[in-house]
């Protein structure tokens, strides 16, 4: 497929005589869903990202429909090679260089992570209003709904361990009242393991410190500040 056929598409549309940021995010945006089977191109895709990229602020210009036209184009790659636009049923993330806990086979499919193609590509992408994947957000948009629906002890015992660790990394940014609010939403989680392996919650515990309250993976003497 040539680079320059999906420009052909829209019929009644004028000329494109430059091609830049602006003349193809209008021509782009315009054309039917069903239209879209290029993106599927690599090659194109990232061509025309690219150049979509280079000036982001058409996307200042557009008004609401418009917009909504952007979310449903399908050129955003995952790192797992999917192809999705924004209004997707997957959650989309931007990597903001953190390792989330692995071996959770469950966790698999509840988000997606965006391949950029550099740092105009990952701009763009944030003022399309897509989240940085930060800790934090794992946390509150990915792991806590997940523990909310009775994950498996082993489950549990991964993420656990994986919060202990990322804990510093997690509250460092944190003001008192956002640190204690994430306490909170931990303590109300289902991802405390009794003395009999099941499951239950920390506010159902007597727990006289923040340190007390983690889960028992996570009082381990090697996690002890």
């Amino acid at each position: 497929m040539s680079l320059y056929s999906p420009l052909t598409k829209l019929e009644g549309c004028e000329f494109i005589k430059e091609l830049n940021s602006h003349t193809l995010s209008n021509y782009l945006i315009y054309l039917p869903v069903d239209e879209y089977e290029f993106f599927q191109n690599k090659e194109i895709r990232e061509y025309f990202t690219d150049i979509l990229a280079q000036n982001i602020s058409w996307i200042d210009e557009l008004d609401e429909n418009e917009k909504e036209y952007l979310n449903d184009m399908p050129f955003l790659s995952s790192e797992n090679g999917d192809i999705y636009a924004k209004n997707s049923d997957v959650k989309l993330y931007l990597s903001a260089g953190f390792s989330p806990p692995k071996h959770v086979h469950n966790l698999k499919g509840e988000f997606e992570i965006i391949s950029t193609l550099g740092e105009k590509h990952h701009q763009m992408c944030l003022k399309m209003g897509f989240e940085e994947q930060t800790p934090l957000n794992y946390l509150k948009q990915v792991i806590l709904p997940f523990i909310e629906n009775e994950p498996s002890v082993d489950d549990v015992i991964i993420i656990s361990e994986w919060l202990a660790n990322s804990w510093d990394e997690l509250v460092n940014e944190l003001d008192e009242a956002e640190e204690q609010d994430l306490v909170l939403s931990l303590s109300t989680a289902y991802f405390v393991i009794d003395s009999d392996c099941n499951l239950n919650k920390a506010g159902n515990y007597y727990h006289p410190t923040l340190f007390a309250s983690l889960p028992t993976a996570m009082q381990d003497i090697n996690y002890v500040p």
